[in-house]
C-alpha cells in the first residue's frame, strides 16, 4: 500500500485523499441542494396554506353570521306576541271618610276605608267585605300612588283576597277636583287610574287566579266611589 493510497474500512475500497475531499464536496453539494429543494417546496405549500387559512377564516365568519341571524329571527320570535287580555269582573266600592294620616317622608298619606262594594262579572261575583281599604300616598300636585287590600266574597262562598296598586294621574287641575271629591265631573280620559292587580285564594274552583295578573282600570262614578273594570292579561 502507497502513502497515497488508504484502506477505506466500510467500503473496503482503495480512495486517494483527493478522492476522498471530491466525495465530501458531493455530500456538500447534495446537502445543500436537498435545503435548496425543501425551501422551494416551503415557498411553494405557502399559497396553499394561506388558502387553507383564508378558508377556515371564511367558514368561521359564516358560521358566527348564521348564529345571529339564527338569534335574531328567534328574539323576534320570542317577543314579537300580542298582549290578549279576558274580561274578569267589575268592582264597584263605597268608601267610608277619608282618614288623613298627613305628611310623611314620601308624601301625603291617605286612607280610604272600604265601607262596602260589589264585584260582577262572568266568572266573579261576590261582595267586598268590610275593613278593606287603600292606603293611598298623595306624592305631589298631580299624581296619587294607590295600594289597596281587600276580599271578595263571592256568591258560592269562596274568599278572595285582592290586592292593586298603581296610579292616579291628571293635570293639576283635574287632580284637585279629584281630591274635592267631584272625581264624577270629569270624564275617565280626563285623568290617569290604572292598577296592577293580583290575587290570592285557597279554592279549588278559584285556583287559576293565584297565578293570573290582571289590570284594573278606574274611574269616579260618583262622590264617595270608585270603581274598576278588571282584566286578565292572557
Amino acid at each position: 500500500m502507497t502513502p497515497r493510497n488508504f484502506l477505506n474500512p466500510y467500503f473496503g475500497s482503495s480512495i486517494r485523499p483527493k478522492d476522498k475531499q471530491n466525495e465530501h464536496g458531493d455530500v456538500k453539494r447534495q446537502s445543500c441542494s436537498s435545503i435548496r429543494s425543501i425551501r422551494r417546496n416551503c415557498r411553494s405549500s405557502r399559497p396553499v396554506i394561506r388558502t387553507f387559512t383564508q378558508l377556515k377564516q371564511n367558514s368561521m365568519k359564516k358560521f358566527i353570521f348564521s348564529v345571529f341571524i339564527c338569534s335574531l329571527f328567534s328574539h323576534q320570535q320570542i317577543f314579537a306576541q300580542e298582549l290578549k287580555s279576558e274580561f274578569l269582573f267589575d268592582l264597584m266600592i263605597n268608601l267610608n271618610p277619608t282618614q288623613v294620616v298627613g305628611p310623611v317622608l314620601q308624601g301625603t298619606r291617605l286612607i280610604f276605608p272600604f265601607k262596602d262594594g260589589v264585584a260582577k262579572g262572568d266568572k266573579i261575583n261576590g261582595k267586598i267585605v268590610e275593613f278593606g281599604g287603600d292606603w293611598g300616598l298623595v306624592l305631589d300636585s298631580t299624581t296619587f300612588k294607590v295600594d289597596v287590600r281587600g276580599t271578595i266574597a263571592t256568591d258560592d262562598g269562596a274568599l278572595i283576597y285582592i290586592t292593586y296598586w298603581g296610579y292616579n294621574h291628571a293635570s293639576a287641575k283635574n287632580f284637585a277636583i279629584i281630591g274635592a271629591g267631584k272625581g264624577s265631573e270629569l270624564s275617565p280620559s280626563d285623568y290617569y287610574l290604572r292598577a296592577s292587580v293580583s290575587f290570592e285564594t285557597s279554592s279549588p274552583k278559584y285556583a287559576w287566579l293565584n297565578h293570573t295578573v290582571a289590570i284594573g282600570m278606574g274611574r269616579f262614578p260618583a262622590a264617595g266611589k270608585v270603581a274598576y273594570r278588571i282584566y286578565a292579561i292572557k
